[in-house]
């Protein structure tokens, strides 16, 4: 199901945008942390179609195709007509005003309407009927791109990675552990120190430079990502394996793909299809890059092992630790310690072949 917003007999367009002129506009605040900006918006015929079809024309949504060609499909929120795309929708609040009496009530012609949605099983099913709206919408920055699905710079892109993502970076240094035997020799001394050129018999800490990846991939339609038993399969094939080719501009091997965190959330609109559940996923890649100590690598990153009598920087020889690639079962075997896969596929649609 593509779980979009009902189609409304009068749906709100860009001529129904009256903006409400005042002696002064509201505050807007901005710096350059953060900035909100605020519109008053008037609505001169607030039918429940039309104040439905506003939410969604204000605050955009997402949603998937059911089949070919499965892409992922934006409609992205209102740009702002003074800051542009830097500045897009964010929440709206509206204030109905206004009463106005119903000719289908008689005698009385009572303000109140039954509501039109279809199936509904709540019990309240009549609401208060209204003329007009005031519709506040209030806008704030996103840090990332918000493509239209037919932006040429997005289709020659070609990835869901590159827009409603939110790419942050945690460095870090992790200390790997080994006996110094054959490693550390003692280079100076005095009356009661060591013997020169004798080995230091402790342990010691190698450093090892580390980071994470934080991909925030916000509103993405939950039947993009997770099958008809509710289960992100593409998503969840990727963790625990390293990157079979390029990702993000890094070589095979060096991103490890860590457990996602799934927000659930649900978009405010009313759907036939029913609740329109969406998530902000969060992906976590562990970076590890050391150089190779083999002159032609057959591996790089998470698949290299430390060997501590030598080094693989250069002219660091004997210091230690040098990175090489190791196999499972014999040197020979091509069996590599992590099994590997194309992350471009956790950005692609759930049961695209």
């Amino acid at each position: 199901m593509p779980f979009q917003p009902v189609e409304e007999d009068d749906p709100f367009t860009v001529d129904d945008w009256l903006e409400a002129v005042e002696l002064s506009a509201p505050s807007d605040t901005y710096s350059n942390d953060n900035a909100e900006a605020v519109l008053p918006v008037y609505i001169e015929n607030a039918t429940e179609g039309k104040l439905r079809s506003a939410l969604t024309f204000v605050l955009g949504y997402s949603y998937a195709d059911a089949g070919t060609p499965y892409k992922l499909h934006r409609v992205n929120p209102v740009e702002h007509p003074i800051w542009g795309y830097q500045m897009r929708a964010s929440s709206v609040q509206f204030t109905r005003f206004n009463p106005v009496g119903n000719p289908e009530n008689t005698p009385d012609n009572e303000p109140h309407r039954t509501s039109q949605i279809t199936g509904a099983a709540g019990v309240i099913q009549r609401y208060a009927s209204y003329g007009q709206c005031w519709m506040t919408v209030r806008f704030n920055q996103r840090p990332y791109f918000l493509y239209e699905d037919d932006e040429p710079e997005f289709i020659a892109l070609g990835s869901e990675l590159y827009r409603y993502v939110e790419r942050t970076e945690e460095p870090s240094l992790e200390v790997l552990m080994s006996d110094s035997g054959g490693v550390m020799f003692w280079a100076e001394t005095n009356t009661d120190g060591p013997t020169v050129g004798s080995h230091f018999p402790g342990q010691i800490g190698e450093l090892i430079q580390k980071k994470t990846i934080n991909l925030l991939w916000r509103e993405v339609a939950m039947s993009f990502t997770h099958d008809s038993d509710g289960n992100p399969t593409k998503i969840e094939s990727c963790v625990g394996r390293v990157n079979s080719t390029e990702f993000l501009g890094y070589p095979a091997g060096t991103l490890l793909f860590q457990p996602p965190k799934f927000d659930k959330r649900m978009y405010p609109f009313y759907s036939d299809d029913g609740r329109a559940f969406y998530h902000n996923i969060l992906i976590q890649l562990s970076h590890f890059d050391p150089p190779p100590g083999a002159a032609s690598p057959l591996a790089r990153g998470h698949q290299l092992f430390p060997w501590r009598g030598g080094s693989s920087e250069s002219g660091s020889a004997g210091s230690g630790p040098g990175w090489y690639t190791a196999y499972r079962g014999d040197g020979t075997s091509g069996k590599k310690y992590l099994r590997e896969t194309d992350f471009a596929a956790a950005f692609q649609h759930v049961n695209k072949p």
